[in-house]
């Protein structure tokens, strides 16, 4: 059966209940191993891969969501350029303005998501390439999020136009993807160029 809290002995400044669902007593140096055993594992290769297939699966749901609003929204939008040719026809200026009524397909958080992913797998193959980087204490893989920095590390060669991919999706994953524009004006030509 299950342990319950109250039914533990009077708990000494030794004993720690790690987790009341499995009523696991352990002292305070058995504790700390299985958290430092557990960290170590979640730093493991696998456990990598395992979080990067976990946000591809979710980017997809949101693809396959945002998919759904393409059509409609592509037809909205001719049907409001044509009503924008024909007040522009009729005023003799050539322009006019018209509602696209539909609403548009956001693929933005599934970038977001894809590359969160892919920065996770780059950083098992880190891993994997030198286990010296599972720290006990603080993760050794480097705090850097930067896509094309991380698959140089990895070693791969990337050409001209993965550069710029990675550089893009860094950006959707250090801040366009979060906040609708960055902080500093400098950094917004990168989104819109």
């Amino acid at each position: 059966g299950r342990l319950d809290s109250d039914e533990l002995p009077a708990a000494s400044p030794r004993v720690t209940v790690l987790s009341k669902t499995i009523g696991v007593v352990v002292d305070e140096s058995e504790r700390q191993e299985l958290l430092n055993r557990q960290f170590r594992f979640a730093q493991e290769p696998r456990m990598w891969h395992a979080t990067g297939e976990d946000l591809v699966s979710a980017a997809e749901a949101l693809v396959s969501s945002a998919m759904t609003k393409v059509a409609a929204y592509v037809w909205a939008e001719k049907r409001a350029l044509a009503e924008c040719e024909r007040i522009g026809a009729e005023n003799g200026r050539g322009e006019g303005v018209a509602v696209i009524d539909a609403e548009p397909p956001d693929f933005l958080p599934a970038f977001l998501l894809y590359g969160y992913a892919l920065e996770n797998f780059l950083k098992g193959i880190i891993v994997a390439k030198d286990p010296s980087k599972i720290g006990t204490e603080k993760i050794g893989i480097p705090a850097i999020h930067s896509l094309v920095a991380l698959a140089e590390e990895t070693g791969f060669e990337i050409g001209y136009r993965d550069q710029y991919n990675l550089e893009r999706l860094t950006v959707i994953t250090t801040w366009s993807g979060r906040y609708r524009f960055h902080a500093a004006i400098v950094h917004a030509t990168r989104v819109l160029s």
